[in-house]
């Protein structure tokens, strides 16, 4: 006599095991997915718009690709004009920052930790002997030991 073995994994139907042959189990634990039928994806709302002509969506198509191969050319050009190479030429230097006179710094804020009382580190912004600015100072990761300020050193 042969032995009929049959499981049910979660979620999942089960097969009947017979020597030689295997049968699709339909004891489900869970429930179906497609519990009932429907004539139409959209459930009787279907749409009474008649889509255009052939000749008319291609018309559009090449619109929409006009549009964006215009779109393609402007960021073409903007990517060649932000090129470093063409940008930065050699023996060409561009200024951005004149320290020409005192009130030049008038325009940085310099601080550190120890201006809001949490560290001991120090900064300054000068004018160096040869005209240029100058930022130097330390970085001290030294905490004041208060129980709030756990990590310093920013300058």
């Amino acid at each position: 006599m042969n032995v009929l073995r049959s499981y049910i994994s979660r979620g999942t139907s089960g097969v009947l095991q017979i020597p030689e042959v295997i049968v699709p189990c339909f004891i489900h634990t869970t429930a179906i997915r497609k519990t009932f039928w429907e004539k139409e994806k959209k459930s009787g709302y279907t749409s009474n718009v008649t889509l255009p002509s052939r000749k008319d969506l291609i018309v559009e198509g090449f619109r929409e690709l006009k549009k964006e191969i215009q779109l393609w050319k402007d960021e073409m050009k903007e990517k060649l004009d932000c090129d470093p190479i063409l940008v930065y030429r050699p023996g060409e230097t561009d200024v951005v920052f004149n320290f020409k006179n005192e009130s030049a710094f008038d325009n940085w804020i310099v601080t550190t930790d120890a201006d809001h009382r949490e560290g001991k580190s120090t900064a300054k912004l000068e004018m160096s002997s040869g005209g240029a600015g100058l930022f130097h100072g330390n970085v001290n990761s030294e905490h004041v030991r208060d129980g709030i300020v756990k990590r310093t050193g920013y300058g």
